[in-house]
């Protein structure tokens, strides 16, 4: 585990995968307005280390407001710009997570696995 923040209930760990191509952030606790900087500070740790792919894990997350659904598509565009991959796994979270994310349309850009697949 390279980082953990922790604010209100919410923590992200960011670390970097067995291989080194995969940096990981793993979200526990509420995405809201409250805590969408915390998250945004660990999707941006996690592109400093400078993998292939940013893999966002929310199976520990039982709430994405649009705060956290922001983060997620400005984490996209900064994916684009850096020409790296950004994957966002959902399996573990309640379904309201994964709604959210479609309900808004970033199932359509975003790489989303619902699975729960090995890194």
């Amino acid at each position: 585990m390279a980082d953990s923040e922790k604010t209100g209930g919410f923590r992200a760990e960011v670390s970097l995968g067995d291989s080194g191509s995969t940096a990981l952030v793993r979200a526990y606790g509420e995405i809201d307005m409250a805590t969408a900087e915390q998250f945004r500070g660990a999707v941006a740790e996690a592109f400093e280390l400078d993998a292939d792919t940013v893999l966002v894990e929310l199976g520990g997350v039982p709430l994405l407001t649009s705060s956290g659904l922001s983060v997620l598509a400005e984490s996209h565009e900064q994916a684009l710009a850096a020409r790296r991959n950004l994957v966002v796994r959902t399996a573990g979270a309640p379904r309201i997570v994964h709604q959210a994310i479609t309900a808004v349309g970033l199932d359509q850009v975003l790489t989303i696995r619902a699975e729960d697949d090995a890194e």
